[in-house]
């Protein structure tokens, strides 16, 4: 494979982390396109763990109520993650905090980021104050994509280690519909 051939012939990781989940109840900002089971999910984890590759689940499902957090899938996705967590930066893109608290308790090896979803959900887009309070219940915040665009806003964050970028939105740039977006496509999950 490609990333095997850079690796052993130029020393370069091209691929340092992945994000996705398979199609499950936790999933929310991006629409169903495959179906794992959990073996095949396990076997994928650890395949880019021996590759020194980290995963990230986007469990970003805006309707995650407490009786969700039983999805016996989802909790595998979780268990698989942690168990093949070579890196120690395999983790969860999530939206809500019900979810985010189970994670912590249950899977504490896992980093837990805060996801676009979760910034359009609660209308943080633009408020660095909203993204600084961020900064104390998760390991790494999604930026939405909006502000990514904003050289401005980009300025003023003050600890940029704890900011991902996402690149491949599928939203346009000042979408009015990206929250109803992203709980149409919860919609579909539950």
């Amino acid at each position: 494979n490609l990333h095997d051939f850079l690796l052993r012939t130029t020393g370069l990781r091209p691929l340092r982390q992945v994000h996705g989940a398979p199609s499950c109840l936790w999933n929310g900002g991006r629409l169903k396109i495959a179906m794992f089971d959990e073996d095949k999910v396990d076997e994928l984890i650890q395949g880019y763990s021996d590759r020194g590759i980290s995963v990230r689940a986007t469990f970003t499902n805006y309707n995650i109520d407490e009786s969700g957090l039983s999805d016996s899938f989802g909790n595998q996705v979780l268990q698989s993650l942690q168990r093949h967590n070579r890196t120690g930066n395999n983790g969860v893109i999530l939206c809500e905090e019900i979810l985010r608290e189970y994670v912590r308790s249950r899977y504490p090896e896992l980093k837990v980021v805060a996801s676009v979803t979760k910034i359009a959900k609660e209308g943080g887009q633009g408020r660095l104050e909203y993204y600084r309070g961020l900064e104390a219940s998760y390991d790494r915040i999604m930026i939405h994509p909006d502000d990514n665009l904003s050289p401005e806003f980009m300025a003023r964050i003050e600890h940029k280690d704890r900011y991902e970028v996402l690149v491949n939105e599928l939203c346009l740039k000042g979408c009015k519909f990206r929250k109803n977006h992203y709980q149409m496509i919860s919609d579909s999950h539950t």
